[in-house]
């Protein structure tokens, strides 16, 4: 009886573990697509903006200004996807849209965190 239960935990663990090593990297992609195309095509509740940095403000930290990967920055505490980006010797020009509702939730997010502190 041990041994029949030890081997169907087994192969259980092992069929588990071989169906997530197949189909993880294609759901990734298949998320990272859909991703893409909803920061490429914004929706009615985001605000589509046009934010023009200097290149020196940036390295020299005079304005609030942070990456948090290739398609998304931070700048005053607002976190910004860009739709398209244009870069020239002194400046990087985005075209970037914010949800409002983003922005509410990390405001909530904090007042939730002070509160547990």
């Amino acid at each position: 009886m041990r041994r029949i239960t030890s081997i169907l935990i087994l192969s259980l663990f092992l069929y588990n573990t071989i169906g997530f090593l197949a189909i993880h990297p294609f759901m990734s992609m298949y998320y990272k697509y859909l991703g893409m195309l909803r920061a490429d095509m914004p929706s009615e509740e985001e605000m589509i903006e046009l934010l023009i940095f200097n290149k020196e403000d940036i390295e020299n930290n005079k304005i609030d200004f942070r990456w948090i990967h290739s398609r998304e920055f931070k700048y005053n505490g607002d976190m910004y996807d860009i739709v398209t980006k244009e870069e020239t010797d002194k400046q990087l020009i985005f075209t970037s849209s914010t949800i409002q509702k983003k922005r509410s939730w990390k405001k909530s997010l904090k007042k939730e965190s002070i509160k547990i502190l």
